[in-house]
C-alpha cells in the first residue's frame, strides 16, 4: 500500500509538472498573433525606406532627362519628379516613427529585437537624411552630386536595411513557428 503511494504521489507530481511546461493555446495565439503586428512593424520601415530609395532615383533620373508628371488627367499641373521625392519623403516620416515606437512598446519582442528594431530605425532616418540631402541638390541644379551620393550612400544602405529588416522578420518568424509547434506537442 505504501509503494502504491509513493507511486501515484511521483506520477502526480510528474504530471503537474509537465502540466506546467506546456503552453496554453489561447496566450500562443495573443502572443503569435503580437509577433505578427511586429514583423509588419519592421516590414513597414523595410518598405518606406525602399520608398524614398526609389523615388530618389526617379528624381535624379527626372532632373537629368528633363523629365515632367502631371496630377491630372488635363495635364495642366505639371511637375518636377522631386516634387514626388519631396512628398515621399513628408509622407513617410509619421509613418517611420509610428512603426519604430510599436516595435519599442512591443510586450513580446526581446531586448536584442528591440535593438534590431531601433538600429533599423536609426537606418530608415538615415536614408531620410540622404533624401533630403539629394531632394537639397537637385533643386538646386546640382544633379551630379546628387548622382553621386546616390551611388555612393543610398545604394549600400538600401541594401544594408533590406539585409536588417529581412533578418528581424525571418528571426520572428521562426519564434512563431516555434510556438506553433510546441502547442501543437502539447496537445
Amino acid at each position: 500500500m505504501r509503494l502504491l503511494s509513493v507511486c501515484l504521489a511521483l506520477l502526480f507530481l510528474s504530471l503537474t509538472q509537465l502540466a506546467a511546461q506546456t503552453r496554453d493555446a489561447k496566450d500562443a495565439v495573443q502572443e503569435i498573433a503580437a509577433l505578427s503586428t511586429d514583423m509588419t512593424q519592421f516590414a513597414t520601415l523595410l518598405r518606406l525606406s525602399e520608398d524614398i530609395s526609389f523615388w530618389q532615383s526617379v528624381s535624379i533620373m527626372g532632373a537629368e532627362y528633363q523629365w515632367k508628371f502631371n496630377y491630372d488627367t488635363q495635364g495642366s499641373d505639371v511637375f518636377a519628379w522631386t516634387y514626388r521625392l519631396y512628398n515621399t519623403l513628408d509622407e513617410t516620416l509619421s509613418e517611420g516613427i509610428a512603426a519604430s515606437q510599436a516595435i519599442a512598446r512591443s510586450r513580446v519582442l526581446t531586448v536584442e529585437e528591440k535593438e534590431a528594431g531601433k538600429a533599423l530605425f536609426a537606418q530608415y532616418e538615415e536614408m531620410r537624411g540622404y533624401g533630403e540631402t539629394v531632394h537639397r541638390l537637385l533643386k538646386d541644379g546640382n544633379v551630379s552630386e546628387a548622382s553621386e551620393i546616390y551611388e555612393a550612400e543610398v545604394i549600400q544602405l538600401r541594401r544594408d536595411i533590406s539585409i536588417s529588416a529581412t533578418s528581424a522578420v525571418i528571426l520572428l518568424r521562426d519564434r512563431i513557428k516555434r510556438i506553433a509547434l510546441d502547442v501543437r506537442l502539447d496537445k
